[in-house]
């Protein structure tokens, strides 16, 4: 089990302040992370074509403008399909939000499959109370 804190320090960078909540080997080979971004008013959070992933941003708090002026508002999420650079601003408020990353299908396709371990039943008598 890995239990991560957002109130622990986060690690600070131009585009804001963010927290690694889950990082590969953590989670199934084909998902690349998961982060909490804490952007500031006027920050850009950039996607990059480069790394080879997929991105869904889902706004937690505050709002996001994308480069063609759109809003994005809490509770709303972005796919970022990885194939093209972009980036989303942060409105007047700042904005929270979880970034999932993946690898896109044609990647994942070349991966072995995946089979669940199936671990021994633990008898009631050790289990945790």
């Amino acid at each position: 089990m890995i239990i991560n804190d957002l109130h622990a320090a986060p690690t600070r960078s131009t585009t804001g302040t963010w927290h690694c909540l889950l990082r590969r080997g953590m989670l199934h080979s084909d998902c690349e992370s998961v982060e909490h971004w804490h952007l500031h008013r006027g920050q850009q959070l950039h996607l990059h074509a480069g790394d080879a992933v997929e991105e869904m941003l889902l706004l937690r708090r505050g709002q996001l403008h994308l480069p063609d002026g759109r809003p994005l508002r809490a509770g709303q999420a972005l796919f970022f399909d990885g194939r093209h650079d972009s980036w989303v601003r942060a409105g007047e408020g700042g904005a929270q939000v979880l970034s999932i990353r993946v690898l896109p299908s044609r990647l994942s396709a070349c991966l072995p499959a995946r089979v669940p371990e199936l671990a021994p039943a633990i008898p009631a008598t050790h289990a945790l109370q």
